[in-house]
């Protein structure tokens, strides 16, 4: 039976038992004993249509629509609007007090407003603090503007924490629940219900979609061709995107490998999206080409999937677990209420702090800034550390979203130096929104400090003062 074939027998089981003990994806497509193989099953396209058709009645009357996710959950929304989503597609994944000024600006009415709130357990913490921090805007009526996707699990879990008015949905429209954040795309109502949206909530232009963006075959026959020719090499990728999907979707592919492959058999794991690299070893991953920007998406994410998995059986590792990204959560529920600010500093200073403690071994500066920079402070940032450390590759990212997409491989990385960094400047916050503002910012507070203390022998915690 050839490996495409073992997948998709894997990915039919409910339970571990009921794959054959001789099929490799028994043990390198289940999370412990929870199923995680349902992306590679065929798409139930009565199931998608039922779904939507549930869905509409929380759209019906609304023109934007505000996702609120973390990671996997996330990043394949941003995908969708930046591919054409601009003006009625949000995003929301940030903790910081920065976000709301900027959110409020793009907003025409908040009663066309639905609020599409993604979390698989239901319990993710950055999540349920977004979404509370929306929902007082519409006093009484919050019911009307939102809804969840989750688990079906989960249903009763929301419910106690308050959000029983709300309409709930399963991710995976058949109701199974056997697909992982960072897999979610395209295959779940993680994707399909933003595309919906893009598409003019055409159920037709849906259905039309489904049946044309899968060429299963080609997709796998590519994906093993390129897992055969990457089976030696370790797991160093760069990936070319067109410039307007180098954000959410460069985050997207940027978690599929780092969480699929981070810290697996001790490996440092990097993904350089659109970026030649200052080293060689970096295997080239080619996407293929699209004239409509939505299958490009749709079909290169089955692609990218096809091949984590096919490159894992050669290299015989778990790509659906992430062990690891419970450290710092456990670092979180260790800590005290009271947190101890980082030392302000202003770009020379954190120039000083890098070098007093990068190794001659570290190949890498990633910067992790938890809140959201301006593009000129990250061309800065850039410039006067690849100044200073011209051997060195300087990656920027955003957190807390880095913690959900980066971790994992940060965990065991030994090429690279962290910088987390918040901000030492107080933001402008509309007032509806200070209350919650404050409480988000102590969380994203916490969840910095708690990543810098399990990872703090190769890392360095600040402020910016320029920010």
């Amino acid at each position: 039976m050839g490996l495409a074939n073992l997948l998709q027998e894997a990915a039919q089981a409910r339970t571990k038992e009921e794959v054959a003990p001789e099929n490799p994806f028994r043990e390198l497509g289940f999370d412990q004993n929870l199923p995680r193989l349902g992306w590679a099953r065929s798409l139930d396209r009565e199931a998608v249509k039922k779904a939507i058709k549930q869905a509409e009645g929380a759209l019906a009357g609304k023109e934007q629509f505000i996702f609120v996710g973390m990671g996997g959950s996330a990043n394949g929304v941003k995908a969708l609007a930046e591919g054409g989503g601009e003006g009625k597609l949000f995003v929301l994944d940030s903790l910081s007090s920065f976000v709301w000024k900027k959110l409020s600006r793009k907003i025409h009415n908040w009663h066309t407003v639905e609020v599409v709130a993604i979390s698989k357990s239901g319990s993710t913490a950055e999540t349920q603090y977004l979404a509370r921090s929306l929902k007082n805007i519409w006093g009484e009526k919050w019911t009307q503007h939102f809804l969840w996707l989750t688990d079906r699990s989960a249903f009763k879990k929301l419910q106690q924490e308050g959000w029983g008015g709300a309409k709930m949905l399963p991710i995976q429209p058949e109701g199974r629940e056997d697909i992982g954040g960072r897999f979610s795309s395209p295959q779940t109502l993680v994707f399909l219900l933003p595309l919906y949206i893009l598409l003019g909530r055409s159920q037709t232009a849906l259905e039309d979609f489904i049946l044309t963006y899968l060429e299963t075959e080609k997709l796998q026959a590519l994906a093993l061709e390129l897992a055969e020719k990457y089976r030696q090499n370790q797991p160093l990728f760069r990936v070319d995107l067109p410039q307007e999907y180098t954000r959410g979707f460069s985050l997207w592919i940027t978690q599929l490998f780092n969480e699929s492959f981070g810290s697996k058999k001790g490996w440092s794991v990097k993904t350089l999206i659109g970026a030649q690299s200052k080293f060689t070893d970096f295997s080239q991953v080619n996407l293929m080409p699209h004239k409509n920007r939505f299958l490009y998406l749709a079909q290169n994410m089955y692609f990218l999937e096809y091949f984590v998995a096919f490159y894992s059986y050669f290299q015989k590792i778990n790509f659906v677990n992430q062990p690891f990204v419970e450290k710092y959560k456990q670092a979180m529920s260790d800590m005290r209420d009271s947190l101890d600010l980082p030392p302000a500093v202003d770009l020379e200073g954190l120039k000083e702090a890098v070098a007093k403690k990068i190794q001659a071994s570290q190949r890498f500066i990633e910067i992790v800034l938890y809140f959201p920079p301006s593009e000129s402070l990250k061309q800065k940032l850039k410039e006067i550390l690849g100044q200073e450390f011209g051997d060195k590759e300087i990656l920027i990212f955003e957190g807390s979203d880095w913690n959900h997409h980066s971790y994992q491989a940060a965990f065991s990385d030994r090429n690279t130096l962290y910088v987390f960094a918040l901000c030492a400047q107080k933001a402008e916050v509309p007032a509806e929104f200070i209350d919650v503002s404050r409480r988000n910012e102590e969380l994203l507070k916490k969840i910095s400090q708690a990543t810098f203390k399990t990872l703090v022998h190769k890392s360095i915690y600040l402020q910016l003062k320029e920010c």
